[in-house]
């Protein structure tokens, strides 16, 4: 991670020295991708998150720390329900789109069509696995937009359209120091419905010298 940040911010950004006793190695960074969305996600295969402070010496310039540290699971150390007076929504979509025909530029034969599937574990691919019954087709049209433009847009709108279960929970309300990569979970006993999801985001906010804090889960901004 050194090797990695350091070089790029010029004293602004430092990394820490202390050992995790982790070690990452033949890991693929994905193409084009950031250096926080590499790190993040190299990262998260072992469990564990980036933490970053900001800390000043006195008659020293300020520097943020970086640390890769744990990710802490709270959905296994407490069972969260409303029982216990927590704020939290679950939203649980079926029969959603599991088949996505994209039609995009030319005509008649000659027209970029293509077809994307919802798959069991809920990835999408090229290769169907609903059928019969079960499959749910929608035919996505765009003509404005280059192939590989396309594709991109066309999978972000199967999965916008697909079965998918969302949660959202008032965090600041936990009395924890959550971090952004923590993981947080609930259960309604009236439905049977348990899901938990990591922090993405946290929001620091003073209104009239009042500070409040929201924590968005991943998945929640994307809705």
């Amino acid at each position: 991670m050194k090797a990695l940040i350091e070089p790029e911010f010029s004293g602004l950004y430092v990394v820490s020295s202390k050992n995790t006793e982790i070690t990452v190695s033949n890991y693929l960074f994905d193409r084009y991708c950031t250096l926080l969305a590499g790190i993040s996600k190299m990262l998260k295969s072992k469990e564990y998150r980036l933490n970053i402070r900001f800390l000043r010496e006195q008659g020293e310039p300020g520097y943020l720390l970086i640390e890769a540290v744990p990710v802490v699971d709270y959905s296994k150390k407490l069972e969260l329900s409303k029982d216990m007076q927590l704020n939290y929504t679950m939203d649980d979509k079926r029969n959603g789109v599991n088949h996505l025909i994209v039609a995009g530029k030319g005509e008649l034969q000659e027209r970029n069509v293509f077809h994307l599937y919802v798959q069991k574990n809920g990835s999408i691919g090229k290769e169907k696995y609903y059928t019969g019954l079960d499959e749910i087709t929608e035919v996505y049209e765009n003509t404005s937009t280059e192939t590989d433009e396309l594709e991109k847009n066309a999978i972000e709108r199967l999965q916008d359209r697909m079965n998918k279960k969302t949660f959202k929970m008032d965090v600041a309300s936990l009395g924890l120091q959550v971090g952004i990569g923590d993981i947080v979970g609930g259960r309604d006993y009236l439905t049977g419905m348990y899901m938990s999801k990591p922090v993405k985001n946290i929001i620091y906010e003073i209104t009239n010298d009042v500070e409040s804090i929201t924590y968005k889960l991943e998945g929640e901004d994307e809705e």
